[in-house]
């Protein structure tokens, strides 16, 4: 059996609670206060401006988070070396060009100043629209005499031969000297 009396929900305890009524609230600052007078005698008379600091801090850790999180943090040596996931790798020659004189098979107009490269012709691929290659913006990490580069794979190279790699000056400079030309490399996919 219903009966007639109209139903109402329970009251919230933050809510219509009587002023008088103890909480747990101020039972924990009752025995702060005890315990340390002095700390809540701080925070009684600078509640607002510690509470706007806090907030401010929690902004600010909210933003280096977000800024880290999509890669806004880099140093000025950082480049895009392109996308990982090529299975190739050779052996042969390793030399440079300009880059910047065109746009390369891959579609991109790129820098000098930048770590990128043109793969030889045989392991390029041949397509009726180069740009279609799958080593587009794939990474390889050459190593020479010098040392050793990661690289964005930009660009075919026609008149190398396999395992040949021709690189821009900024990523020929990091495995040998610009004028030792042609030097004999490795490299793999990043």
């Amino acid at each position: 059996m219903v009966s007639n009396k109209e139903k109402t929900l329970p009251s919230l305890p933050f809510f219509n609670k009587p002023s008088n009524e103890s909480n747990s609230d101020s039972k924990f600052m009752t025995r702060f206060s005890e315990k340390f007078p002095k700390t809540a005698e701080f925070f009684k008379k600078n509640k607002k401006p510690i509470i706007v600091s806090l907030i401010i801090f929690f902004i600010i850790i909210l933003v280096i988070i977000i800024v880290a999180a999509v890669g806004g943090f880099s140093n000025g040596d950082s480049q895009d070396t392109g996308k990982p996931g090529i299975n190739m790798s050779g052996k042969g020659d390793g030399t440079f060009y300009n880059p910047s004189v065109g746009t390369g098979s891959c579609g991109w107009q790129n820098d000098d100043s930048e770590f990128v490269a043109a793969l030889n012709a045989p392991q390029y691929g041949k397509f009726s629209d180069p740009a279609d290659s799958p080593i587009c913006g794939k990474c390889i990490k050459i190593t020479g005499p010098k040392g050793s580069v990661k690289v964005k794979l930009v660009d075919k190279c026609p008149v190398c031969k396999r395992g040949d790699i021709d690189m821009s000056p900024a990523a020929f400079k990091k495995i040998a000297e610009l004028d030792e030309g042609r030097v004999p490399i490795t490299w793999e996919g990043c």
